[in-house]
């Protein structure tokens, strides 16, 4: 481990950020690494918290008005997803349109703050409005460092911090990584999370600033 951790699901009834894990346990290994970079996860009262519902991808918004009942002080939610083998437009899609399906108004908000990757919304959920960050994991084809990756998911990035820049199936190359290059990675991955998962570290950072 890392030596510290992501905030707990019941870390604080007054927390103002979210961050929402659609997929499995890499995820939120990536999340405690981008956590300890920013120290927000290392002090006491940490603002944000982290929940991983039962469904994974888009069908995981069915439990985001359960969250906003519950943790009624949340402003801030980011979001976190992998894209598969879908197209990345169908992937933010399925997002939007689950939000919608669930009785949330999401309002994409545009400017320089804005990735390929990342999306930024105002929304609105009966009369409670929030930020909604959606961040859909995984790295583009690169030609300066050679990246190429196949279905694209958090383990993009993991892998890239190992120094495999060419997966067909990352998940899988990943999960066959021993257990000592896979701890080295995450380490690479908490000194450089600008540079190994862009889109996470900029939502973590307006979630849990």
């Amino acid at each position: 481990r890392l030596g510290c951790a992501v905030p707990p699901l019941a870390a604080s009834q007054d927390a103002e950020g979210m961050m929402i894990v659609g997929d499995g346990v890499p995820d939120l290994d990536v999340l405690e690494a981008i956590c300890c970079n920013l120290d927000g996860s290392a002090k006491e009262g940490a603002r944000a918290l982290v929940v991983k519902p039962p469904e994974k991808r888009a069908a995981a918004i069915k439990s985001l008005p359960i969250y906003l009942d519950q943790f009624k002080r949340v402003r801030r939610i980011a979001f976190f997803m992998d894209q598969e083998d879908e197209q990345l437009e169908d992937a933010v899609k399925s997002v939007e349109d689950a939000l919608m399906e669930h009785g949330i108004k999401p309002h994409l908000q545009m400017g320089d703050h804005m990735m390929k990757r990342l999306r930024y919304y105002s929304a609105e959920w009966g009369q409670k409005q929030f930020d909604f960050a959606l961040v859909v994991n995984g790295l583009d084809v690169d030609d300066d460092v050679q990246l190429r990756y196949g279905k694209h998911s958090i383990e993009d990035h993991l892998l890239f911090a190992a120094g495999i820049t060419s997966s067909e199936i990352p998940k899988a190359t990943w999960q066959s990584l021993p257990r000592n290059d896979q701890a080295k990675a995450l380490l690479k991955l908490k000194s450089e999370p600008e540079k190994y998962c862009p889109q996470q570290f900029k939502a973590i950072s307006m979630v849990d600033h």
